[in-house]
């Protein structure tokens, strides 16, 4: 795929999940947009002593948005292109979130896995639920005129 594709794609699904926070969470207390979690390169130096630190930044890893509400501590991927792939990355997020130095301080909040994506298929959304993956369906009108644009919708 060309950058420039990819870069497109990049940019709505940006605006999906700067749309959608607002929209579904409206009671929250935090929003994190993009939020490097895990553990730090500096710890995993550590763990792995001859290996240089760019070395890590493959395992870096950035949700869409971490929520914080009072309930719940909310990881969501907003996901237009191929959602499948957000249901395995939710679950390692939810697994590392707290080893993020700063989100540690809401440890004592239970974690939510949210896909949203608009068009979820009946099998995604069984298999996200067995991963304890909430599915939201949403399509804007400005995210069915795009996929009109892009040949799959009529």
């Amino acid at each position: 795929m060309s950058t420039l594709k990819k870069s497109g794609r990049r940019q709505i699904e940006r605006r999906y999940i700067a749309e959608a926070v607002p929209r579904f969470w409206k009671h929250r207390r935090r929003v994190y947009l993009n939020k490097r979690i895990g553990k730090p390169p500096e710890e995993l130096t550590k763990l792995y002593p001859n290996a240089k630190i760019t070395a890590f930044s493959r395992w870096q890893v950035y949700p869409d948005a971490i929520v914080v509400t009072d309930r719940s501590l909310v990881i969501v991927e907003a996901k237009i292109y191929k959602p499948i792939d957000a249901l395995g990355a939710l679950c390692y997020y939810a697994e590392v979130v707290y080893d993020t130095p700063d989100l540690q301080r809401y440890k004592g909040l239970p974690v939510e896995k949210v896909l949203i994506c608009p068009m979820p298929s009946p099998e995604l959304v069984k298999a996200a639920g067995r991963m304890g993956v909430q599915v939201i369906g949403w399509m804007p009108d400005w995210v069915a005129d795009y996929l009109r644009s892009v040949g799959w919708l009529v």
